[in-house]
């Protein structure tokens, strides 16, 4: 951890770390962390000795962190964690039957506070859906308590697609005070282009490298429930797609 002149405040091995706040670690698989304005905590999440989510416990990340395992499973290498007004979210891959497996929780749950832990009481979970979905962060302040929070990935074509509808697939969850409601199914939204397998793209000093992903989005923000922006990586085309091939300038491009 750094202050914004770029000197070193705390610096701690992310196996002590994560020891620290849940005790049994694991093996280490993607530990990601956002800040969340509207309770005034950082959140972690990691897939190590179970799937858990690690909470501040004010705006001072130095300080104390406590975390709880949202459920039993292990070994994602894709899990996400967003937020909105209402709550938090986080998304881990079942690497067993290869789904997504959503999380909700109120706000009030996750926002411990002294001689507490984060709450797993009003936990909403949705099982078996699209792979690789992640949660949007929405930063609306005036959001209303119903709006919903979105949940995002795109049909996965797999290394063998050719030619084949690159296809918004989007999961919602909404509360009714602190009990979340999953939507019972996920709406597809076509977006037009097409997907043809990536070839991979020459380095100049390591193994080549796939230059598109075929499956993921990479980050996803909402606007008060009503809108989603979505940023996946370039490559497809609009029609009649040939090879893939190299893609100079690794664009990004966002939906709305």
């Amino acid at each position: 951890m750094y202050n914004y002149s770029g000197n070193l405040l705390a610096s701690t091995p992310i196996s002590s770390f994560i020891a620290n706040a849940v005790g049994t670690v694991g093996k280490v698989n993607d530990p990601r962390m956002v800040y969340d304005p509207f309770i005034s905590r950082w959140l972690l999440v990691c897939s190590c000795a179970t799937n858990y989510l690690i909470v501040s416990a004010d705006t001072d990340a130095t300080g104390t962190w406590k975390g709880v395992a949202l459920s039993g499973d292990s070994g994602d290498l894709a899990m996400r964690v967003g937020f909105d007004k209402n709550g938090v979210y986080v998304v881990q891959t079942d690497i067993v039957t290869i789904t997504s497996k959503l999380f909700a929780l109120p706000n009030n749950d996750v926002a411990w506070t002294s001689g507490n832990t984060i709450s797993l009481t009003h936990e909403g979970i949705a099982s078996g859906k699209t792979l690789d979905e992640i949660p949007a962060i929405d930063l609306d302040q005036n959001k209303p308590a119903n709006a919903p929070e979105y949940f995002v990935t795109r049909s996965s074509p797999g290394s063998g697609g050719v030619n084949v509808p690159i296809n918004l697939v989007v999961d919602s969850v909404t509360w009714s005070g602190s009990v979340a409601s999953f939507a019972s199914s996920a709406i597809v939204i076509p977006t037009g282009f097409l997907f043809n397998a990536p070839q991979s793209a020459q380095q100049p000093t390591a193994p080549d490298i796939v230059g598109t992903e075929d499956h993921r989005i990479f980050s996803a923000y909402a606007f008060g429930g009503s809108h989603l922006y979505v940023v996946a990586a370039s490559g497809p085309c609009a029609s009649n797609c040939g090879a893939q091939g190299n893609d100079s300038h690794d664009l990004f491009f966002c939906s709305t």
